[in-house]
């Protein structure tokens, strides 16, 4: 939750910092989504480590959260990639690919708040 907020406020004018320099009341919506998917996936984590095992549930988990914080500077520095520095605009950002890509990782989040507590062990 601290690479997070790097990344999306960061940026701006500067020419050395990439990100998206939402503001404030951007960036408490982002994290507003990001626990609402987390309350209305708990259930379905909490069934998904049940059935395959806190373990499995775990590294699932683990793997959702990872290819999200690996995939959220990619879509943040899109501007680095066409070959020369160009600020970030937030209107110009590929929502719907950051959505998704938030999304993931709250999932992963939920399944590794909740598969410690599964009812069946591998």
């Amino acid at each position: 939750m601290t690479l997070l907020p790097l990344l999306l406020t960061g940026g701006g004018t500067s020419t050395t910092a990439t990100g998206m320099a939402l503001s404030a009341t951007v960036m408490g919506q982002v994290y507003m989504w990001m626990s609402a998917v987390q309350v209305l996936g708990n259930p379905a984590a909490g069934r998904f480590a049940d059935k395959t095992g806190k373990h499995t549930a775990i590294v699932t988990g683990g793997i959702l959260t990872s290819t999200a914080m690996a995939t959220v500077p990619v879509i943040c520095a899109y501007g680095l990639m066409v070959g020369e520095y160009v600020p970030l605009d937030p209107s110009e950002t590929n929502w719907p690919l950051l959505a998704a890509t938030l999304g993931i990782w709250s999932l992963g989040g939920t399944l590794l708040a909740t598969s410690h507590v599964s009812q069946y062990t591998n």
